[in-house]
C-alpha cells in the first residue's frame, strides 16, 4: 500500500467559516467565483447555494435574502452550522448501510453474479437452496430471486449474498477477485460486530481488513479510487472510536418507511402523488398519536380532552395492531435475564423426535423440545454451533437435541451436543477448519 499520507482533519470552525466566506463571495463578486472556490474549498451549504443559484431569475427571492442578510443572517445558512454541542467535522457516522452494503458489496454482486452463463446461474440459484442459513438471522433466502433480479435488490439482500458469497461464488471468480471478495468478508465480519471487548486491538484490525481490501481492489484496477464509498471507508475506524460500533447507526430501520411510500404510491389515482404520499404519512401519524392516549384541543369547549379507554385498548391490547404501528412491546419492555432459558412452545414434527440418549437416562424425566431462547435475541434449536466454556478453554460442539427436565420448581433445560475439534485455516476458504468428533454430551443451559 505504501506510506500513508493523508491530510490533516477538518475543523468545524474552519468549515463554517468558509461557508461563510462562499456566501460573501457570492453576493460581493459573481456566482462563478463562488462555484469554483466552492470546488476549491470542498465545502457545499445546500440551502445557502439553492437561495444564490435561484436568487439569479428570482429578484424578490434576491430582496428577501437581503433582507435576511441584515436581520436573520442565520436563516441562509443550514441550521446545523450553529447547533449547539455539534461538531460537523466528527459528529458525523460513517452509515454503512450505503457505504457498504449498497457501496462495495452492491458494486461486486452486481458484477459478478450478472457475468456467469444461464447454466452457472442455476448452479449459483442450487448452492443458495441448499445454503444453511442457520443462526445468520435470515427469515427467508429466496435464491431464484437474489439471482435474477441482482440489479433490482436492497440492502438485506445484500447482506444475504454476502454472507453466502465465500460458499457459492468463488469458482466463478478470477484469482484476483476472489482475493478481493474474501478480503470483502473477513472485514464486514468486523464491521458488523455489535459487541467490542478491546477498542483498541478492534481498530487496529479494523484499519488491515481495510487496507487490505483496498490493495486487492486497486491491484485488480485502479479505476475503484474514483468511488467516494471506497474513501468513506477509511473514515470507518474514526467514527467507531467516536461514537461507537458502526451497526449504531446503520438506516435500514428508518428504510421501514419505504413500505409507506410503498402503499401510497399503489393506492393512488397518480393525479397528485406527493399529496397523497404527504396525506398518508399524515393519517399514520395522527392514528399513533390517538391510539397512544394523546389529547385533542376542543373549540367549542376549549378545554383538552383524552380519548376514550376504547380507543386507547385498540393499540394496548391487540399485537398486531402494535406491530403494524411498528411497535414492539417486547423491546420497550424485556424480560429480566433470570426469565431466560425459556421453551417456545412450538411442538417438535415427528421428523425431528429423537430417542433418549443412552448416557443420560438415569437422569430425571426429560422431554424433547424443538426451540428456546437463550436469552432475548438468541434462539437455540438443533443445528445451531455453541461455544461451551469448560475452564481454561472453550468447546465448539452442534446441537443435536434440546431437553426439558421438569423435576425442579423452575424447568431446567439441556443440550445434547457433538463436539468439534478446531484446526487449521482452509487454503481455499480462508476459514478455520472443523472436524466433527464421535465425542457427545449433555450441557446445561444455565450453571447452577
Amino acid at each position: 500500500m505504501g506510506i500513508e499520507s493523508r491530510n490533516p482533519p477538518r475543523s468545524w470552525a474552519e468549515t463554517k467559516m468558509k461557508t461563510y466566506h462562499l456566501f460573501d463571495t457570492a453576493m460581493g463578486v459573481n456566482l462563478t467565483s463562488f462555484l469554483k472556490k466552492k470546488t476549491a474549498l470542498g465545502v457545499a451549504d445546500a440551502i445557502n447555494t439553492r437561495f444564490i443559484t435561484e436568487s439569479r431569475s428570482d429578484g424578490s427571492l434576491k430582496e428577501k435574502m437581503e433582507s435576511l442578510d441584515l436581520n436573520s443572517p442565520a436563516s441562509l445558512f443550514n441550521p446545523f452550522l450553529n447547533l449547539e454541542g455539534f461538531d460537523g467535522a466528527q459528529d458525523c457516522p460513517v452509515e454503512i448501510l450505503h457505504a457498504v452494503l449498497l457501496g462495495i458489496v452492491k458494486y461486486l454482486a452486481r458484477d459478478d453474479i450478472s457475468k456467469p452463463k444461464a447454466d452457472q446461474k442455476l448452479t449459483l440459484i442450487g448452492r443458495l437452496q441448499s445454503f444453511s442459513s442457520v443462526s445468520l438471522n435470515i427469515d427467508s433466502i429466496k435464491p431464484q430471486y437474489l439471482i435474477q433480479h441482482i440489479k433490482s435488490l436492497v440492502g438485506r439482500h445484500f447482506k444475504i449474498i454476502l454472507q453466502a458469497a465465500p460458499f457459492i461464488l468463488l469458482e466463478f471468480l478470477t484469482p484476483e477477485r476472489k482475493d478481493v471478495w474474501l478480503a470483502l468478508c473477513n472485514l464486514c465480519a468486523f464491521i458488523f460486530q455489535t459487541n467490542i471487548a478491546n477498542m483498541e486491538t478492534y481498530l487496529e484490525t479494523l484499519k488491515l481488513h481495510i487496507n487490505r481490501l483496498l490493495y486487492y481492489l486497486i491491484k485488480s484496477s485502479a479505476q475503484w479510487v474514483n468511488k467516494p464509498k471506497l474513501h468513506i471507508l477509511l473514515h470507518l475506524p474514526e467514527s467507531i472510536e467516536q461514537l461507537g460500533n458502526a451497526s449504531l447507526f446503520s438506516t435500514e430501520k428508518f428504510e421501514l418507511y419505504n413500505g409507506v411510500l410503498h402503499q401510497s404510491s399503489i393506492h393512488s389515482n397518480r393525479q397528485a402523488p406527493g399529496r397523497d404520499l404527504a396525506r398518508s404519512f399524515d393519517n399514520y401519524s395522527n392514528l399513533k398519536y390517538l391510539v397512544s392516549g394523546g389529547m385533542l384541543y376542543e373549540e367549542n369547549s376549549k378545554n383538552w380532552e383524552n380519548p376514550t379507554n376504547e380507543v386507547t385498548d385498540i393499540l394496548t391490547n391487540n399485537p398486531d395492531i402494535q406491530r403494524l404501528m411498528g411497535f414492539n412491546s417486547a423491546e420497550v419492555n424485556p424480560l429480566p435475564a433470570v426469565a431466560f432459558p425459556q421453551k417456545l412452545c412450538l411442538k417438535v414434527p415427528k421428523s425431528e423426535i429423537a430417542s433418549l440418549p443412552e448416557a443420560i437416562n438415569q437422569r430425571d424425566k426429560l422431554h424433547q423440545v424443538l426451540k428456546i431462547k437463550l436469552n432475548a435475541k438468541e434462539v437455540l434449536h438443533k443445528g445451531v454451533f455453541v461455544v461451551i466454556n469448560r475452564g481454561d478453554k472453550n468447546v465448539v460442539a452442534a446441537i443435536d437435541s434440546i431437553w426439558e427436565s421438569k423435576g425442579s420448581s423452575k424447568p431446567l433445560y439441556y443440550l445434547w451436543v457433538t463436539g468439534y475439534t478446531l484446526l487449521g485455516v482452509d487454503n481455499y476458504y480462508e476459514m478455520r477448519k472443523l472436524s466433527r468428533t464421535s465425542q457427545q454430551a449433555l450441557i446445561p443451559t444455565r450453571v447452577s
